[in-house]
């Protein structure tokens, strides 16, 4: 036990339990004495300045003219003030929101239960019997009336005295206010040339900003959606658009002009002399009238129809009055072979439209189509199949009316033989041809259209092409109806969207245009040095403000310095510049969508040059005048044996067809919306 007493270990832990429990608990007790004076002194602090802006939120008329002190309506208005004013404060001081918000409404809870509304400031008195007039406030009309009168008796004769005074110092600076007068009107009529500037500048940007706000425009939006109609007329499939319309302009409508029937009768009458009978049978006798004539004499009447329709006669070479000779008869003869063996070339040409016509069996509606309307161009040619045949019934004619006329008796026993050129020339001796039996023989060959002659084969040329005509009318109709849709969109598309654009640059035009002269008032470049008698928007400024100082303390001095100082600061010179390089950087944006709508082209044309009422001839003119290029000979150089001849020559043609790059994006300081980023004077504008 004694060594136990005596040990020394643990001493120094045993003291520091024994001493750090009460210091502990006084430094606690310390810290939280503290932490409840810094909150009175926060609350109390809080009371001052809610009461502090209780009574700085007077209504300083009412204080100016009548000198009356009030800072509420009614009480309950006042407690609402006071209690936000001082949940306020103690948010500022670190409390939390929800806390003070209770805390506040405690508090003025409390206050007005303990003091009612008559003794906010609680004072308590002893010993004095006071009694508070019922109704004793402002909110009396009563009381209110009566401390305006008694303030007013007070206030008049001061108010007219000092007016009086004013008046008889102004006396004084009569010539002075005179001067501020006459400069301020000057200058008032500059300003408002100025403010007419801006209110016409503010008015084309409203037109500009809003007139078509339901369209979209001017949001990129707006030139988005139309950008996508444009790309729409570009596809290659799923709808009828430009690269469809050039395939079918090609292939069905490129020579549509040609695409039709030709008339072409043939006819032939035989007149006799005597009876006006027609007579085909007989040469030398009337089959009607039974009347004797001799073939020299015979009238005959050759007609003929062609592609216009209208009924030709024929005019003979030789008649009564200018007869033939065995010569003629023989030169018409070599006429009637040579055109004959024309025609036959032609008809042997595996390139003339009527051939291809007449042997093709395909029935591909490009060969039809394209070998009408070869046909048809052919016969506005003068070296052409249909101009043969022409001339084969004119020189018939002419040799019918060769051995009619001729009298030599000789006639009948002349004998011909064909030379090395193929022409056949008189050989009474060794000639192996009667020249009137070969002339009989061709004449009975093309003039009867019962044999199977040239004329027949003709006719079953022309027949084949109407036919092919009447077979692929719908398929062109149709075509027609494609191209004219497919253009007009085309221009639909580009026209009213290219017009709403250079509509809104205009607009943006007139606007910066407005805006400039204003600049120019602004800056002092409205008037030149050269006109001295005007007076520039500065000048003007300058003169008010000069006048107005000279007045020195003048009451009517300070007041013009104050009025010219504040239009200073609504309209500047840099307010105006930033709205000006604002309407400049909008305007720049829509003459590049301006430009790139332009771009969108075929063979050239822009399509919002497309015509109104386009049909399949403005795109067939397109392919042939297309700059820099040879389309026209190269699709007429092309046999139609097939389809796939075209692709080729179509393919070039779909490369013309070119398209923009329009922007519906930009920064913010170049967007066509202003609104988003607008100037300083653009909101005071619209205010």
């Amino acid at each position: 036990m004694d060594k136990f007493m005596k040990k020394t270990r643990g001493a120094i832990s045993i003291f520091l339990v024994l001493v750090l429990l009460p210091i502990l608990s006084i430094a606690s007790l310390m810290v939280d004495m503290s932490r409840l004076n810094l909150a009175k002194s926060m609350a109390a602090s809080a009371g001052d300045l809610t009461l502090n802006t209780a009574l700085t939120n007077y209504d300083s008329e009412l204080k100016t003219i009548y000198g009356l002190f009030a800072t509420a309506q009614n009480m309950d208005e006042m407690m609402e003030s006071l209690e936000e004013y001082y949940r306020q404060s103690i948010v500022a001081a670190g409390v939390d929101e929800s806390f003070a918000t209770d805390f506040a409404g405690n508090l003025v809870n409390k206050l007005k239960e303990e003091t009612g509304t008559d003794d906010i400031m609680q004072i308590q008195l002893t010993g004095l019997d006071v009694e508070t007039p019922k109704g004793a406030h402002l909110a009396n009309p009563a009381i209110l009336k009566s401390q305006i009168v008694e303030f007013m008796k007070y206030r008049a004769p001061v108010n007219l005295g000092m007016g009086l005074i004013d008046s008889l110092s102004s006396m004084k600076n009569l010539k002075k206010q005179m001067d501020v007068v006459e400069n301020k009107n000057k200058f008032y009529e500059q300003h408002q040339t100025m403010l007419g500037h801006l209110e016409e500048a503010w008015k084309d940007i409203q037109v500009y900003q809003f007139k078509d706000e339901k369209t979209g425009f001017p949001t990129g939006k707006y030139i988005a959606d139309k950008k996508q109609v444009l790309e729409d007329q570009l596809k290659t499939s799923g709808g009828y658009t430009l690269n469809d319309a050039v395939k079918e302009a090609v292939r069905y409508l490129y020579d549509r002009d040609n695409f039709q029937k030709i008339n072409s009768d043939i006819s032939v009458d035989y007149k006799c002399p005597e009876c006006k009978a027609a007579s085909k049978k007989d040469e030398t006798s009337c089959g009607s009238c039974k009347a004797s004539w001799k073939i020299k004499t015979a009238n005959q009447v050759w007609k003929t129809k062609w592609g216009n329709g209208q009924e030709k006669t024929v005019t003979p070479a030789f008649s009564a009055n200018k007869k033939a000779t065995i010569d003629d008869v023989l030169n018409a003869y070599n006429k009637v072979r040579s055109k004959l063996d024309q025609i036959k070339t032609f008809e042997q040409n595996q390139n003339s439209a009527h051939n291809i016509v007449y042997n093709n069996v395909s029935k591909d509606p490009v060969v039809e189509i394209y070998a009408v309307c070869q046909l048809n161009r052919s016969t506005k040619e003068s070296n052409s199949y249909l101009q043969a045949v022409k001339d084969l019934v004119q020189l018939l004619v002419n040799l019918s009316s060769a051995l009619h006329t001729c009298e030599d008796e000789k006639l009948t026993t002349t004998m011909m033989k064909q030379g090395s050129t193929g022409q056949f020339h008189i050989d009474d001796k060794t000639g192996d041809k009667n020249l009137y039996s070969e002339a009989k023989s061709q004449l009975t060959a093309h003039m009867n259209f019962n044999d199977r002659g040239y004329f027949q084969t003709f006719q079953a040329v022309i027949s084949k092409s109407n036919g092919y005509v009447d077979g692929n009318a719908k398929k062109v109709s149709d075509s027609e109806a494609n191209v004219k849709g497919a253009l007009i969109n085309a221009r639909n598309a580009a026209k009213p969207f290219h017009e709403k654009i250079v509509e809104k640059i205009k607009d943006l035009e007139n606007a910066i245009k407005h805006l400039e002269a204003a600049q120019k008032m602004l800056n002092g470049t409205d008037v030149s040095a050269d006109d001295k008698d005007k007076v520039s928007y500065l000048t003007a400024q300058s003169n008010w403000e000069n006048s107005a100082k000279n007045l020195g303390d003048d009451t009517m001095g300070q007041r013009d310095s104050d009025e010219l100082k504040e239009l200073k600061e609504i309209v500047t010179l840099d307010k105006v510049t930033d709205m000006i390089t604002r309407l400049t950087a909008a305007k720049t944006s829509l003459d590049e969508v301006k430009k790139q709508i332009e771009s969108y082209s075929i063979c050239g044309i822009a399509w919002k040059d497309i015509p109104e009422n386009a049909t399949y001839a403005n795109m067939v003119s397109m392919i042939k005048n297309c700059p820099d290029k040879n389309f026209d000979s190269t699709i007429k150089g092309i046999r139609p044996t097939a389809e796939s001849s075209y692709d080729t020559v179509i393919n070039q043609i779909r490369e013309t067809i070119q398209k923009g790059n329009i922007p519906t994006k930009w920064e913010q300081d170049k967007d066509p919306n202003l609104a988003p980023n607008a100037p300083k004077l653009y909101a005071w504008l619209r205010r």
